[in-house]
């Protein structure tokens, strides 16, 4: 069982952040979740954290591995070197702005992981400006 007083992620591994868990009705935990388009979208669950609208449990919340890393100290290097790139630079798709913004996400992801979640609430509240 979930335990929605510890951090949470949907089962397929997006971030999630519970915004209540003492709504009224069938579903009273509403939850921000990563959403590719969007940044965050939110999402509701049944008391259990349970996504009932989908049915196949791709989005329901589950406990961060708390003892396990993000990432490994390699794997996060990798990514931020694949990301540092936005693609091939000799596409029309290479978009080094894009590569930018999906860096500060991977930090972030890191820095909650970390226990600095306050700070990373801070700074995706705060005005941002790439170019």
């Amino acid at each position: 069982m979930t335990d929605l007083s510890k951090p949470v992620k949907t089962r397929d591994g997006r971030a999630a952040r519970i915004i209540c868990t003492d709504g009224t009705g069938q579903f009273p935990v509403v939850a921000m979740v990563e959403h590719p388009t969007y940044g965050e979208y939110p999402y509701v669950f049944n008391a259990e954290g349970v996504d009932t609208y989908r049915g196949d449990g791709v989005f329901d919340l589950v406990n961060l591995d708390e003892t396990q890393p993000a990432l490994t100290p390699e794997e996060f290097a990798e990514e931020m070197k694949r990301l540092s790139v936005g693609g091939d630079r000799h596409s029309r798709s290479f978009d080094p702005e894009e590569g930018h913004v999906e860096m500060d996400k991977l930090l972030c992801k890191v820095l909650v992981k970390l226990g600095y979640s306050a700070g990373v609430e801070i700074f995706k509240k705060s005005p941002k400006w790439y170019a």
